[in-house]
């Protein structure tokens, strides 16, 4: 980070040296350029000066909230008249946006003094360089004016002077000269309510060869007449056991025919549930801390380390559906860990490339253009509602990039590897051999507040990290496979925001996502979807406020199959969908407090109108720094 320096302006205008050349010209001696002298060493030696100085020098000045407050020297005043036409002559005061001198209004004597010694410096320099010659009258002027207000401008030099102490103080005791620190607070209020949790399948979620089966009749003498068990070979049936377990039976329920046990009964094969528990309905406090320092080597590049803290517990438990997770769940004990590493820094004029072994997502490259919703701390409250689902994928560490095409395109990449996978050795891990997301984005703003975004990504994850919905979905959209089965997928993602007038902002979303599985004794293809929109209406109630409201289709598994030799599990491309509705408001405080009271409600839970809906309320208090 640079040094803190007093700007060069205003050392310029209030400066406590005074060049000889001026000094001496306006006492009518010869001029002699490039000696200085201090001002206040000229001021005058008695004691009534002295002690007007003195009191300049104690005096606050206060606040006003009018220039017409400022009255010790008036347009009526000779001092004033004068003033205005050195102005006007020499052009020597620009300080105001459209560079007038405003000769109309009231200035205070230290206003006065501040304008008269920039016009001290204009004539100086306009002397040294022989661009113009001032007249006898205007050194006349200058002469009395001087000799009027020489307390107010040795003043002024003293205050500078204290200003560029103050300065040195901080620049010895600020926490690092390449370092900032920032950081971030969430108390959160808030808890899930509704009737039951909901089941992780629809009953007629999965079909056999045979036909449909009834979850209250199953028996392990139906499953036979539609499984030839001598045609199954050991593989099968081992995937076969990691599949129907996934789905929540216990293994000597699915009986010998499998070779996993004795003869029992598979009742609610298809649910794992035999009766569904009460949701987890208890009000809830919790926090989360993050603290991030910002170090930057050439002023143009940024090392982040965060470290984070939390105990805010995900929903998807206490209601049985992941899209009633919140937004901001961080669950690790309050114990703090490095929750993001990452190097971003400039390549030439339009390229920033991005390095990460921690943490770093691919919405940290890439726009993920939900402007008023993608902050976990200040944005949705729900998982679902913050930016589109298919940015979440394996990420942690990697590279990116982000390259700018003009003023209306960026074309940005990035391969990112779980950062649990990266630093392992063994088979099927590593930064290329494990689970993976290879992305790239064009974002296109055919004007200041419209933006497109177009996002593509492969993925790969292996058997037991498969998730396809990034944890927002049914429990079948998240991994069809149920951790018996790696897959592979081809994700699509088209995005949009526009902010119309200057207090609406309405954006959505669409997300399609293909996958297909990776085993060589198994097949299967799977179709996911989801698709929102939202709107921020800005500065409701007050400045900085917004009334925020999302409403969207979770991800959900439009069609799917796996085909194991002898058994193929087909999913009903017309099961419901689920949908889920957020209204927050975000009250702004202040500058660093915000606080953020709201709802959303997950209705068809799983892909199941039998399923009961889900509320969850939440109260998010975010604290900044």
């Amino acid at each position: 980070m640079p040094k803190l320096k007093v700007k060069k302006y205003l050392r310029c205008e209030v400066q406590s040296n005074m060049s000889k050349t001026v000094r001496t010209f306006l006492s009518g001696a010869s001029v002699a350029l490039g000696a200085t002298v201090a001002f206040s060493g000229t001021a005058q030696a008695n004691t009534e000066l002295l002690d007007q100085i003195n009191s300049y020098s104690q005096d606050d000045i206060a606040q006003v909230n009018s220039v017409f407050q400022l009255s010790d020297v008036s347009p009526s005043d000779w001092a004033f008249d004068a003033l205005r036409n050195l102005v006007e002559n020499y052009n020597c005061i620009v300080g105001y946006p459209d560079g007038t001198f405003r000769g109309s209004r009231p200035l205070s004597r230290y206003e006065f003094a501040a304008g008269l010694n920039a016009c001290l410096q204009q004539i100086e320099r306009m002397i040294q360089s022989g661009t113009s010659e001032v007249t006898p009258e205007d050194l006349a002027a200058l002469r009395r004016l001087v000799n009027e207000f020489e307390a107010e401008l040795a003043t002024l030099g003293a205050r500078v002077d204290d200003l560029e102490g103050r300065v040195e103080f901080l620049e010895d005791n600020q926490f690092s000269t390449t370092t900032k620190l920032g950081g971030e607070v969430i108390f959160n209020l808030g808890g899930a309510f509704g009737e039951e949790k909901a089941s992780p399948l629809a009953l007629d979620s999965i079909e056999f060869p045979g036909g449909d089966f009834d979850p209250e009749t199953v028996t392990f003498e139906e499953l036979f007449d539609v499984v030839d068990y001598q045609d199954i070979s050991s593989e099968e049936r081992e995937l076969l056991k990691e599949f129907f377990v996934g789905l929540g039976i216990d293994e000597d329920a699915l009986g010998f025919s499998f070779g996993l046990g004795d003869d029992g009964d598979l009742q609610d094969f298809f649910t794992g549930l035999a009766d569904n528990d009460d949701i987890d309905d208890e009000i809830t406090f919790s926090n989360r801390v993050r603290l991030n320092l910002d170090t930057s080597f050439t002023g143009k590049d940024r090392l982040r380390t965060r470290l984070e803290a939390g105990n805010i517990t995900a929903f998807d438990d206490a209601t049985g559906v992941d899209s009633a997770r919140l937004g901001f769940d961080t669950d690790n004990g309050n114990d703090v860990e490095i929750g993001k590493l990452f190097y971003r820094f400039p390549v030439g004029d339009n390229v920033t490339a991005y390095v990460g072994a921690v943490g770093m997502g691919i919405d940290d490259i890439f726009d993920a253009t939900s402007p008023y919703f993608e902050s976990s701390g200040s944005g949705a409250l729900s998982r679902f509602g913050r930016f589109n689902p298919i940015y979440r994928g394996p990420d942690g560490a990697g590279a990116g990039f982000n390259f700018d095409l003009g003023e209306r395109f960026t074309f940005s990449a990035a391969y990112l590897a779980d950062d649990g996978d990266v630093n392992n050795p063994e088979e099927k891990n590593g930064l290329f051999n494990g689970n993976y997301t290879a992305g790239a984005q064009l974002d296109f703003k055919p004007a200041d507040d419209i933006m497109f975004s177009a996002f593509y990504a492969n993925r790969y994850q292996k058997a037991g990290d498969v998730n396809l919905s990034g944890s927002t979905g049914s429990v079948i959209a998240n991994d069809p496979t149920f951790n018996s089965l790696a897959v592979s997928s081809n994700n699509f993602g088209l995005q949009g925001s526009w902010l119309i007038g200057d207090k609406f902002n309405l954006g959505g979303w669409v997300g399609y996502t293909t996958a297909d599985i990776e085993d060589p004794n198994v097949t299967g293809n799977f179709d996911v979807w989801n698709w929102a929109v939202n709107a921020a209406l800005l500065d409701v109630g007050g400045e900085g406020n917004v009334l925020g409201l999302i409403f969207g289709q979770t991800p959900k598994l439009t069609s799917g199959n796996i085909d194991f030799g002898q058994i193929e599990v087909n999913y009903n491309d017309d099961s419901d969908s689920s949908y889920l509705a957020e209204l927050q408001y975000r009250y702004k405080l202040n500058d660093n407090i915000t606080i953020t009271p709201g709802a959303y409600v997950v209705f068809n839970p799983n892909q199941n109108d039998d399923n009961d809906t889900v509320v969850v309320g939440s109260v998010r208090t975010t604290f900044s720094f």
